[in-house]
């Protein structure tokens, strides 16, 4: 891995990886346009939140639909 430059053109690509119940891991690559070598790599845990009148929170399921379309992701 290496730094990026200030002024490389960056192309950053996404995947989602996993559904759960209650949450979606997604990846992602950064790498500088024209070349394959990865800057950096990282995965993130995703949750779709209900918000209240005050700020709070509360995890909420994914929807059905949602969850029966993504389930079964093909991993490499």
């Amino acid at each position: 891995r290496s730094p990026a430059k200030l002024g490389d053109k960056l192309v950053i690509h996404g995947k989602l990886e996993k559904v759960e119940r209650v949450r979606f891991w997604c990846s992602f690559v950064m790498t500088r346009a024209g070349d394959n070598k990865p800057l950096i790599t990282c995965r993130q845990s995703m949750a779709m939140v209900q918000m209240d009148d005050k700020g709070n929170g509360k995890p909420q399921r994914i929807p059905d639909d949602w969850y029966h379309r993504w389930e079964n992701i093909p991993t490499p």
